[in-house]
C-alpha cells in the first residue's frame, strides 16, 4: 500500500489543508507518533447481494477496503526445452486478500463463507485519492467463493474499531489499467490482461 505521512493534524507536507474527517480519525490513531496517515488511493469491492457502506457516489454501497493483496506464481518444470531453458508449469493464482472495518457486509460475508456460496463475478476498483478520483485499476474476478473470513477485535488499530480480513478464491481474473495523462491528469490509454485458471490460458 502507498502511504502518505502528514506531519500535523491540519496541513500536509505541502501546506494544503487536510480533510477534517481524516484529522479526527487518523490523528486519534497516531497521536502518540505525532502524525496522520492517509492512503493515497481508495479501493472498493462489489459482491452481488452483499452491500457495503461506501458513500462515494460512484461506488455507493460497495465494500470499502483498507488494503488488499493479490498475486500469482508459476512453477517451472525441471525438464529442459530444446532451447536449453526450463519449461513452464501450471500458473497458481493466489486468493484475493483484503482488510476492512466491520460493517453491514460482515454478517453476509461470514454466511457466504460458511455456506460455500458461489459468486459469478466480483469487481474491485482502485481510484486515485483526491478530487478527480480517477479509476486507474479495475480487477474483475469470476467463479468466486469466499474462502475465509476473520474478525479482529484489537482496539489498538483503526481507531479502536474491529476489523475483518477476507479471502476470495476465484477461477478467472481480468485486470484493466488506465494510464493517467501527465498533461491534464485525465485517463489515457488502457492495458488489459487476464488469466483463466480453470482452462490455464490467457483471458482478456
Amino acid at each position: 500500500m502507498v502511504i502518505t505521512y502528514f506531519i500535523t493534524p491540519f496541513v500536509d507536507l505541502w501546506g494544503s489543508p487536510v480533510d477534517p474527517t481524516k484529522q479526527a480519525t487518523h490523528y486519534a490513531v497516531n497521536q502518540s507518533a505525532g502524525m496522520i496517515i492517509d492512503m493515497a488511493f481508495d479501493a472498493y469491492l462489489k459482491i452481488d447481494g452483499i452491500p457495503g457502506e461506501a458513500l462515494d457516489a460512484q461506488f455507493k454501497d460497495w465494500i470499502e477496503m483498507e488494503n488488499f493483496d493479490l498475486g500469482a506464481s508459476q512453477s517451472a518444470s525441471v525438464t529442459a526445452t530444446s532451447a536449453g531453458g526450463a519449461t513452464s508449469g501450471r500458473a497458481r493464482m493466489s486468493d484475493l486478500f483484503f482488510r476492512k472495518t466491520v460493517d453491514k457486509a460482515t454478517p453476509k460475508l461470514h454466511e457466504a463463507c460458511c455456506s460455500g456460496k458461489h459468486f459469478k463475478e466480483v469487481k474491485l476498483a482502485v481510484n486515485r485519492a483526491g478530487t478527480d478520483k480517477l479509476k486507474y485499476l479495475e480487477i474483475v474476478l469470476e467463479e468466486v467463493i469466499i474462502s475465509s473470513v476473520s474478525l479482529n477485535g484489537n482496539g489498538d488499530v483503526e481507531g479502536g474499531f474491529p476489523t475483518e480480513t477476507v479471502r476470495l478464491n476465484y477461477g478467472r481474473i481480468k485486470m484493466t489499467y488506465t494510464q493517467q495523462k501527465r498533461a491534464d491528469g485525465q485517463g489515457g490509454g488502457q492495458v488489459v490482461g487476464g488469466w483463466d485458471g480453470i482452462s490455464n490460458k490467457v483471458y482478456a
